[in-house]
């Protein structure tokens, strides 16, 4: 599968998700993600 298309499957599949799961589990998630880089970073 080129890349492009899984890029873009993957986009919508978000796009479907945050919709579906509504904005507060979608700001959670990239709290999430956000906590990640930031301990990541501070090792």
């Amino acid at each position: 599968m080129p890349i492009p298309t899984a890029a873009s499957s993957t986009a919508a599949d978000w796009t479907a998700l945050s919709r579906a799961s509504g904005a507060a589990d979608c700001v959670a998630f990239l709290k999430h993600l956000w906590m990640q880089a930031i301990s990541m970073s501070s090792l």
